[in-house]
């Protein structure tokens, strides 16, 4: 899942760059999110709940004690 994130945001940026910025948004958040679940599955070795809530995610992470306070206030920005 980490992997696929980090091409998410790859896929991000360029699209960006090229000036497609609604694309770049959708891709970044799915960066985002997966990312937060490869958190989930390597801290907390558990799978991730089925969701598309970053907070939700986030919550998991910070509720188990996994340092993520500056992520966690600026997914609430």
């Amino acid at each position: 899942m980490r992997e696929e994130a980090i091409k998410e945001l790859e896929l991000a940026r360029h699209l960006l760059e090229m000036g497609y910025l609604n694309y770049a948004v959708f891709h970044s958040y799915q960066a985002a999110e997966k990312a937060l679940k490869a958190l989930i599955i390597e801290k907390l070795r558990v799978l991730p709940p089925r969701t598309h809530n970053l907070l939700e995610l986030a919550n998991r992470l910070r509720n188990s004690s996994v340092i993520i306070d500056e992520v966690f206030d600026d997914l609430r920005d």
